[in-house]
Parts: structure tokens; sequence; C-alpha cells
């Protein structure tokens, strides 16, 4: 991560008031495609996907004909999962996340990771000798948090995240396409954890004040693990 900041280092005032938040809407819903790899498999799946920022970000993995793999809820606390596959209910916080996945995890990143945003917080900022701006930010739980801004747009082009005392780590770079509804800042993502690799095509956004729902029904037959 370090690695990006070769670069004449500058004091740029990158205050929350001037990084505005690019979607605005308190509730997001979203219509995508997956590709992921695991190991040396390949899976592809639909995805839908609905925000109430900083508070819950529902999704549904669906795959062939309509069929619901998993429903599952991101909070500020942690990860609620019915797993139709197995069927069971399952509980995480972001520890044990992490734990698990060797990947820094909170709702703050999820959300700034699907809406293409950064926290705000302070931030310390160098231009690149290709003129992209880079923004860095420490957090007290020993993260890093590294982004890269287009030079012309000032749209996310780039957002690593590492957890300096456990070297976790992992990278989001996103693309942006003429046609695509440019409000959400880009078309796809490409993120490289640990042990798997994703790649997420928005197909369909739409932006709303009023309140979505979040259906999560669990299934009395299901173990809770």
């Amino acid at each position: 991560m370090q690695g990006c900041q070769t670069t004449t280092r500058t004091r740029v005032s990158t205050n929350k008031a001037s990084q505005p938040s690019i979607v605005s809407a308190k509730y997001i819903s979203i219509t995508a495609k997956a590709n992921y790899r695991i190991k040396s498999n390949d899976y592809k799946c639909d995805i839908k996907i609905r925000i109430e920022r900083d508070n819950l970000i529902w999704f549904s993995i669906i795959y062939g004909w309509g069929i619901e793999l998993v429903r599952g809820r991101f909070t500020p606390a942690g990860i609620e999962l019915i797993n139709h596959v197995d069927k069971s209910y399952q509980v995480y916080d972001y520890v044990s996340l992490q734990a698990h996945w060797h990947i820094p995890c909170s709702h703050s990143l999820i959300q700034a990771a699907l809406l293409g945003e950064l926290h705000g917080l302070e931030k310390e900022s160098t231009i690149s000798h290709l003129g992209n701006q880079i923004i860095l930010q420490q957090h007290q739980n020993f993260w890093e948090c590294l982004a890269t801004l287009h030079k012309h747009t000032k749209q996310l082009a780039s957002l690593s995240v590492l957890d300096s005392s456990l070297q976790h780590k992992w990278h989001v770079s996103y693309e942006y396409k003429k046609g695509c509804q440019q409000d959400l800042l880009f078309c796809n993502l490409k993120a490289y954890f640990k042990d798997f690799k994703l790649f997420l095509q928005y197909k369909d956004i739409s932006f709303s004040r009023h309140p979505l729902s979040f259906p999560f029904n669990i299934p009395r037959q299901y173990d809770k693990r």
C-alpha cells in the first residue's frame, strides 16, 4: 500500500465537507451479477442488494432459475445469514469474520466498498506522478485505508484496506463506462481478497428517500449456528 506513495507529498484539505457523499439518498437498491473464484473453482450468481445508509445492508444471492441460496444482512454489530443450502441460520460478529476470511471487515468498510465512497475521517493526501489524488486514512483499530481518485473526474479508482497488526488486507478497483448510472460512481467492481476474487457488475440502481423493505424471515426448522 505504501508503494503507491512514491511521489511528491502535499497537504490537501480533505475534510468531510470537501468530500461530499456521491450518493445522497438514504436508501439504495441494487441488482447485480457476480462472478467469483474460491481457490480454483468459479461461480456465477445474481445478487440483490438493499442499503439503508449507515444502518443496514441486505442482500440475496440467487442462482439459476431464481433459486435463492443465501439471504443475509450486515448491521453495525455483525452479519446474519439464512443459508438455504444447509438449512441454517448463522450469526457472526466482524471479529469472527476477519479471523475466518483474513480480511479487515466492518459495516462501514462494506458500505464504502459497495458505494464507492470514503469514510468521513481525517485524511492525508498526496498527488501521484500521473496527477491522481491518493488519500491515506489511519484508523484507531490499526487499519489503513488507501484510496485513489481519478485526476479529472475525482471518481474513486481503487480502495485498499490493510490491518497492519495482522497483515490482513483487500483491494477493490472500479470501472466506469458510458451509459451507466454514474450517480453511483462505477459500473463494475473487482475485489481481491486472500482466499477469493469477486467481479461485481451493477445492472440496475435506484435511490429513494422512503424506506425499503428488508425481508428476513427465519424458517423455524433451520438450525442456529
